[in-house]
């Protein structure tokens, strides 16, 4: 028979291995979970992290926060690619082609292609090998005829009619009679017969657009652009660059194809407060402009900032509620107060956590285009990750 001391010593055994898997259990639960849990602070929060289809729109490594305010404003804006080149396409159309005609036989070929682009097409070139050659070829466009040479053998560079193509097309040979000589046969042949296209892609002007609050358009002392740029390809010594701010021009003057640094002078009065557009064109070749900056000075001080982008399609996803936008925050975790007033695109949202982790539902303060979020701190406290989800 048990003692009862023993009986007793078992169930407290019991209890201290259940208490212990419900501690375990409690503390590898997300840190969101475990807040509603165990009822922690009242700061209305979503969670964000993981999740399938999420699109970052913003990630930074912003360090620690201090109540001080700095004199410059760094707005950074995406690069941009512009080109006017051709892009060459070469298609064979027939390996081998014979075409002769006599008093009693005649042999006309014809071939089919396709012009997948003829909106951009520049120049067609039919390429013919000639390996045998009597008579006079007739080629036909699309039931138009447009060639007649008698050709020696060798290669041969036949241009076509921009203004008789189609997107389906039909091209025809033939070969002139031999006359009254009614015993010959006149005749071609033709190898490795291809059709050469050349297509002009152009993009030759982009615009970017970026925000100015109104209180950093009050405080402007000076501004500047700089970006970096990088020649793909220029044929002849110079093409023609512009940049336009807002319609008005800030810069016209030539370039030449080589990587390097600019900077151009803004005149504060061409800046204005919320959205301001910036437009690059150039006349010909293939330029990268990237690393862009518009640099403000400012009279006063003023607080770091954060940019980022909602193309049309995903504005629209928003407000069709199809879709949300959550703001981020990952902070030490050291139970100290982190506080801080966050203008989104101008709209406060409050940062008050002893906590880790900050995440809000921003959905209602974005716009189209650029977007601006700023941290003004009411205390010192590390700031390891900002980030911005489409979800």
């Amino acid at each position: 028979m048990k003692k009862k001391g023993q009986t007793t010593s078992g169930v407290a055994a019991l209890i201290l291995v259940i208490g212990l898997f419900i501690v375990a259990y409690v503390l590898f639960l997300p840190v969101e979970e475990r807040r509603a849990l165990l009822g922690g602070d009242n700061v209305s929060r979503t969670t964000t992290t993981g999740g399938a289809g999420a699109k970052t729109l913003l990630i930074e490594s912003v360090g620690k926060l201090m109540p001080v305010a700095t004199s410059e404003v760094k707005h950074e804006i995406s690069p941009v690619n512009l080109f006017l080149k051709i892009e060459p396409r070469i298609e064979t159309l027939a390996n081998t082609l014979s075409i002769s005609k006599s008093l009693v036989s005649e042999s006309s070929p014809t071939i089919n292609f396709e012009v997948e682009d003829l909106s951009n097409l520049e120049k067609a070139s039919l390429f013919l090998n000639v390996k045998e050659a009597e008579g006079r070829l007739k080629i036909k466009l699309n039931g138009n005829s447009f060639y007649t040479e008698k050709l020696d053998k060798g290669l041969k560079v036949v241009n076509l009619p921009i203004g008789l193509l189609k997107k389906n097309n039909e091209l025809s040979f033939y070969v002139s009679s031999p006359g009254i000589a009614f015993w010959a046969t006149n005749n071609y042949v033709l190898k490795d017969v291809s059709i050469k296209e050349e297509f002009e892609l152009v993009n030759s002007k982009e615009t970017r657009l970026f925000s100015v609050p109104s209180k950093e358009k009050e405080d402007l002392k000076n501004s500047k652009l700089s970006y970096f740029m990088y020649c793909n390809a220029l044929e002849g010594d110079y093409a023609q660059l512009k940049i336009y701010l807002n319609g008005k021009s800030l810069f016209a003057g030539f370039i030449n194809c080589a990587g390097t640094s600019r900077e151009v002078e803004i005149s504060t009065d061409k800046l204005k407060s919320g959205t301001n557009e910036l437009m690059f064109a150039i006349d010909k070749g293939d330029f990268l402009f990237s690393d862009i900056k518009v640099i403000n000075g400012l009279k006063e001080g003023t607080f770091p900032s954060y940019h980022f982008e909602l193309t049309n399609d995903e504005i629209k996803s928003v407000k069709d509620k199809k879709g949300k936008v959550y703001l981020n925050f990952e902070l030490d975790n050291n139970g100290k107060a982190k506080r801080a007033s966050i203008g989104v695109n101008n709209k406060e949202v409050i940062l008050d956590t002893t906590t880790g982790s900050f995440s809000r539902d921003i959905s209602s303060l974005v716009n189209e285009g650029d977007n601006i979020i700023r941290i003004v701190p009411s205390n010192e406290f590390n700031l390891k990750l900002l980030s911005v989800e489409l979800k």
